[in-house]
């Protein structure tokens, strides 16, 4: 695996529903741990 450094600017959001992701934007990651799902943008 090679890593990269990206040139963005990213947000790290706490969502309450799954349903709030936008799996339509370019880049999105989402997280989920025993206690959050998260989503960076």
């Amino acid at each position: 695996m090679e890593l990269k450094r990206m040139e963005h600017a990213l947000t790290v959001c706490k969502v309450e529903d799954t349903s709030e992701i936008n799996l339509l934007k370019d880049f999105y990651f989402i997280g989920k741990n025993d206690e959050e799902i998260s989503k960076k943008r």
